[in-house]
């Protein structure tokens, strides 16, 4: 079985490339893009297993990304991540939730529990990946 494919949208230029080191140094192939409209344009392109978006990001957040994803793509698995907010009085992990991702998680991320729901979706990182920790979006 060939590695996870994941997707990594992030317009938090230090955050996202920790993220990505992370997941590659535990086996997972990793893509990245810095905005919603990158990574809908790279989801596109190279139909990863994941994308694993911030949702609060200019332009096309992640809301309206997830939004399009669960329709072009709707075999992809969508996981949310966010350090909060809010869009109409209504939590945006929630939100998230509502509109089709498939896990959600806050910042500081727990990175087990991300590796964990990344090998729940039936797709293992090759033997012998390590890693594991925290990524923090303030200090990121």
């Amino acid at each position: 079985m060939s590695p996870v494919t994941i997707l990594v949208v992030d317009d938090n230029d230090l955050f996202r490339l920790e993220l990505v080191s992370f997941l590659r140094k535990r086996g997972f192939t990793v893509s990245e893009a810095r905005s919603g409209d990158d990574g809908l344009y790279l989801a596109r392109k190279r139909t990863p297993d994941i994308v694993l978006t911030d949702l609060v990001m200019p332009n096309l957040d992640g809301i309206d990304e997830i939004k399009r994803l669960r329709i072009e793509l709707p075999k992809t698995k969508i996981f949310a991540m966010s350090g909060g907010g809010r869009r109409k009085n209504v939590d945006l992990l929630s939100l998230a939730e509502k509109m089709g991702a498939d896990a959600v998680f806050e910042k500081p991320l727990n990175m087990m529990a991300v590796v964990n729901a990344i090998e729940g979706t039936g797709r293992k990182p090759p033997v012998g990946a390590t890693g594991a920790g925290s990524i923090d979006s303030k200090t990121a």
